[in-house]
């Protein structure tokens, strides 16, 4: 049974692992892209910090709004990869915020979002858990491939280098 408690320590944990992969990126790797259509790792960065609190917006609303979201997910003009720590930060205090709001019935409410139905707080532990990891991964992934072949599952699954 997941609680408010364990659910923003999860967010904090899987934050925290992802300042350590920022930590990684340099000016010589942030705009390697796996492939041309991709996002650069700057550009993946990017959209953490902006997209991730933008959809916890939406689910605690309950509702997909198309322009909230892109009202938040736009908000940072002007970032670099030097600044991800620091949105991380802001975008951690922001759905930390968010998710406070969600009181008692609020989270076994039903609610529509992306084609799907379910309880809010079943949208905000699935998407946490399986997005935020998927793009945790897929930032390690990026770092390994434009050359940081030191990282290891330690990086990726605990934030830090292997001992």
């Amino acid at each position: 049974m997941y609680t408010k408690r364990i659910l923003m320590e999860g967010i904090t944990r899987e934050f925290e692992i992802l300042k350590h992969l920022g930590s990684k990126v340099t000016k010589k790797n942030a705009e390697f892209k796996l492939s041309e259509e991709q996002r650069s790792i700057e550009e993946l960065e990017h959209y953490i910090v902006t997209s991730f609190p933008a959809q916890i917006s939406l689910m605690v609303e309950g509702i997909r709004n198309l322009d909230k979201y892109m009202e938040k997910s736009q908000a940072i003009t002007k970032f670099t990869w030097k600044r991800f720590v620091i949105e991380l930060n802001k975008a951690l205090r922001a759905i930390k915020k968010e998710i406070r709001t969600v009181k008692g019935k609020a989270r076994k409410e039903e609610v529509e979002l992306w084609g799907r139905k379910g309880t809010r707080g079943s949208f905000l532990i699935d998407y946490v858990f399986t997005f935020l990891g998927a793009y945790k991964m897929q930032l390690f992934l990026q770092l390994k491939a434009s050359g940081l072949t030191e990282l290891t599952t330690s990086n990726v699954w605990g934030g830090r280098d292997a001992a």
